[in-house]
């Protein structure tokens, strides 16, 4: 069982944070501000990288920095899916409304179990994510038909170039899900601006 925080809120809305590589559940749990009247968990990723100088960070999967560009292990990053598939599937039968949302490599992870629907969510918010070819599946599609998708990625991301944003976006513009997708101008993080859109979009949800 992973470790979570959450906000003490009694609803019958859960939203379920997932952080980015080298934070920890607290770095994502200010968002909460932007999901009033919902019940708001956040989850600490299981992997410690203090032995590698990231002090109290975490990471869902390994990654690997090369000269190349940022890689990783399908096989660690399925290990992931199926630790976070357990956990949320605790929420499910506890709430009427279930969201997701990731930043990052937990971005990674919010984008596959929303495409595999092992659990039925409701939406997500996908947040500076890396397009993986073993997960934007085009047999997912017709699983999140009618389903609410937000979608942002920086446009001088660093860490993430922005292509991969706009594969993401893609993908799922040519799906049957009710999308908001947006380039910002910002790196690898999520501005006033992402979050004004994010707070207003998900105001508007059913």
């Amino acid at each position: 069982m992973l470790h979570k925080i959450d906000n003490g809120f009694e609803s019958s809305t859960c939203l379920a944070l997932l952080h980015g590589f080298g934070a920890d559940e607290r770095d994502l749990f200010d968002l909460k501000a932007l999901f009033p009247n919902t019940h708001v968990v956040s989850y600490q990723a299981p992997i410690d990288l203090t032995p590698y100088g990231y002090f109290g960070g975490r990471a869902w999967f390994p990654l690997e920095f090369t000269p190349y560009g940022i890689e990783y292990n399908d096989e660690e990053v399925q290990k992931a899916i199926e630790i976070v598939t357990e956990e949320v599937a605790s929420l499910r039968n506890s709430y009427d409304k279930l969201y997701l949302c990731g930043f990052s490599q937990g971005s990674i992870l919010t984008h596959a179990l929303f495409l595999n629907n092992e659990v039925s969510l409701d939406g997500i918010a996908g947040l500076s994510g890396r397009y993986n070819d073993s997960i934007f599946k085009e047999e997912l599609k017709d699983n999140i038909k009618g389903k609410d998708v937000f979608l942002s990625h920086g446009t001088v991301d660093e860490v993430i170039p922005i292509e991969s944003g706009r594969q993401i976006f893609g993908y799922y513009e040519n799906t049957e899900a009710k999308v908001f997708s947006k380039e910002y101008r910002m790196g690898h993080g999520i501005d006033m601006d992402c979050q004004v859109d994010l707070k207003n979009w998900y105001s508007k949800l059913s």
